[in-house]
């Protein structure tokens, strides 16, 4: 199973911990746990490839966060145990999320939101969710004001321009990221504020998070969602 699956599983992973009675051990409650703490490394990865000024916040409060959850899977550890752990763990990702910027932000509250889920505090999980989205939607902003064709005087030419730049520009990486991220939590955050994030992106970033979702393999059982308008009609 890809990283991308898992992310997506994730939620919904949470969601089943908490609703279906298995308490804080468990099969449901490890396999949930262990895909949480491999989401996380690939997180890391990619935020260092990203952006080269994260190692506090991957030194910092998030790997002590990674620390504790690693510690829920240890053998024999009592439900009082667990709990302990993942309280202390969620301590620490709400402080990454406080200290970070962007997707290092938008990562920390991804793995807040879902374990938040997973203990049955879905308004809390709701909140950390749409930060998240938030915090990742500025950085699909900063990289794509950036490629934004500076020639636009109308229309038809800034439609041009998009799309020579969508046919023939390298996507940044935060593209991806951040279509990773609503397909895991696009549901949780719901509809108009989904609308309202794809509303501020410029339409570069639109024309790329529309074509790109068809671009990822990992996606390819999963229906376009109806927030992900298409890129030439208005954002609503």
């Amino acid at each position: 199973m890809s990283v991308v699956d898992t992310a997506i599983k994730l939620s919904a992973q949470a969601v089943d911990v908490a609703s279906s009675g298995h308490g804080l051990v468990g099969p449901v409650v490890e396999l949930f746990l262990r895909n949480l703490v491999e989401v996380q490394d690939e997180q890391s990865t990619l935020l260092r490839k990203i952006d080269q000024n994260v190692q506090n916040l991957v030194d910092g409060p998030w790997r002590t966060a990674r620390l504790h959850l690693g510690e829920c899977l240890l053998p024999a550890r009592t439900p009082e145990q667990v709990t302990e752990s993942q309280r202390l763990a969620a301590n620490y990702l709400r402080e990454a999320v406080g200290i970070s910027n962007g997707l290092g932000a938008a990562y920390a509250a991804f793995d807040l939101s879902v374990l938040l889920a997973a203990q049955g505090d879905l308004d809390a999980s709701r909140f950390y969710a749409r930060q998240s989205m938030a915090s990742a939607g500025k950085a699909v902003i900063e990289v794509s004001t950036a490629r934004k064709p500076m020639w636009k005087r109308s229309l038809e030419k800034e439609m041009i321009g998009v799309l020579l730049l969508t046919l023939f520009e390298k996507r940044p990486l935060e593209y991806r990221e951040w279509l990773v991220l609503a397909a895991s939590l696009g549901d949780l955050c719901g509809l108009d504020f989904m609308r309202q994030e794809m509303a501020r992106f410029p339409q570069i970033a639109r024309v790329d998070l529309y074509h790109d979702w068809d671009g990822i393999a990992e996606f390819g059982q999963l229906e376009k969602p109806s927030w992900l308008q298409h890129p030439w009609r208005p954002a609503s």
